[in-house]
């Protein structure tokens, strides 16, 4: 029973390390790096660590969008709407472009949970 107690207490430690671990890194952090919830006005994407970097990106229309697979697996580009859909291998860039203004969600067809947003103003 001694033991149970303090597997628990030693799990709750770490369970609350992890998250003021955690809060403190993401005040730090900036928002051009990771996978930022802001919308970053660049016209690149690095694919790595099995997500899209940096996830909400802002283009003007008409200009081209690069992305570059730095992960060692397939991926793809696709767009939620169906508007484009490109593989991209490891090692792999591709660009697409879109004219239209407007806000396009996009993913991984082969890895779900990757998932970005591009706004085209």
């Amino acid at each position: 029973m001694k033991a149970i107690v303090w597997i628990i207490v030693i799990v709750a430690l770490a369970v609350g390390g992890f998250y003021l671990y955690k809060g403190n890194y993401s005040k730090t952090s900036s928002p051009s790096t990771g996978n930022s919830a802001t919308s970053v006005s660049t016209n690149s994407v690095e694919i790595k660590n099995m997500s899209f970097n940096p996830s909400n990106i802002t283009v003007k229309a008409g200009s081209e969008i690069s992305f570059t697979n730095n992960d060692g697996a397939n991926h793809t580009v696709t767009a939620d709407g169906g508007k484009f859909n490109q593989p991209v291998a490891p090692g792999q860039t591709i660009k697409i472009t879109i004219a239209e203004a407007g806000t396009y969600t996009y993913h991984c067809s082969i890895h779900k949970s990757m998932k970005g947003t591009i706004i085209v103003q």
